[in-house]
């Protein structure tokens, strides 16, 4: 198998699938597919290899590879199920192989998925680990991460301050500045994530909610159309312009809401439910959500 392992090191992925596919049915060539299509991003068919794999054999390298592939999964799309069975797998591969406590991929991993299933003292103590044994910067950015939803914002900021040319940690910083009400400041290191990276239609849209909270309403819906320039049937995006009508043009906003329940009636039910948290008049807000409740046929 060295000469597939080569291959997929390589990136030469369709090479290395047209080699195992002639090979015997085996543990080993199950895993080597799995791992094929997992580098190509083909997550459930790498899924159904890993398993077939684990079916024969509990190797450790399977067990992890498995643990990956389930985490990605879950984080894309929204499986907490598979993030939980992750890091299940991945105890029961360090319980085979010790090595991997020093790991720093596979302590990446896991503290990704401590930290998506909300156990953020458990997920500090693995990435405190991994950044002990590495000087990647990207793990101080999930640290900062990881501080930011335990509510220490002055330390997560120090962790994200760790690399400013990174467009996804000045936007941290902006998140995070907004969140403690510094809204000057917020605004700032926005727009440096914006001067990097203009194509993220998110880094619009904070931008809009810190301009909403400085009452600037007209320049906050700017903002927000730029995002959905990028993002147009993007639900989350369309609640933030609906809640910057509410206060410009509540006739409008009762517009775009039923224009969007009529023409993409599969993501209604994520607006309406982020409608209920935005910052409106409750008696237009009770508007918007009955018609959110409205027969969607009524609507057509």
């Amino acid at each position: 198998m060295e000469e597939v392992e080569e291959l997929i090191k390589e990136g030469k992925i369709t090479e290395a699938l047209k080699l195992l596919k002639g090979l015997k049915d085996s543990p080993e060539k199950f895993y080597y597919i799995c791992l094929a299509e997992f580098k190509r991003g083909k997550l459930r068919e790498a899924l159904t290899n890993c398993e077939k794999a684990l079916k024969e054999k509990q190797e450790p390298r399977t067990l992890v590879l498995h643990a990956y592939i389930l985490y990605t999964l879950g984080y894309e799309e929204g499986i907490e199920d598979y993030i939980s069975k992750s890091l299940k797998e991945m105890d029961k591969a360090l319980l085979q192989d010790r090595r991997l406590e020093d790991d720093v991929e596979f302590l990446t991993y896991k503290a990704n998925a401590l930290y998506e299933l909300g156990k953020y003292g458990d997920a500090l103590n693995v990435i405190d680990k991994a950044i002990s044994l590495s000087k990647d910067m990207r793990l101080h950015k999930l640290r900062g991460d990881i501080l930011f939803k335990m509510g220490k914002y002055e330390e997560a900021i120090g962790e994200y301050q760790s690399d400013l040319q990174n467009d996804e940690n000045l936007y941290a910083l902006g998140f995070t500045y907004y969140t403690i009400g510094d809204y000057g400041k917020a605004l700032e290191f926005l727009d440096k994530a914006l001067e990097i990276n203009p194509e993220n239609p998110y880094y619009y849209e904070t931008k809009s909610q810190v301009l909403l909270s400085m009452g600037k309403t007209k320049e906050a819906f700017e903002e927000i159309k730029k995002a959905l320039q990028i993002d147009p049937d993007n639900p989350y995006l369309v609640s933030t312009e609906i809640e910057i009508l509410s206060s410009l043009d509540k006739g409008n906003a009762i517009k775009v809401l039923s224009e969007y329940l009529k023409d993409l009636e599969e993501f209604g039910d994520v607006l309406c439910e982020d409608l209920e948290e935005k910052r409106i008049e409750q008696d237009f807000k009770d508007e918007l959500l009955q018609l959110c409740k409205t027969d969607r046929s009524n609507i057509r």
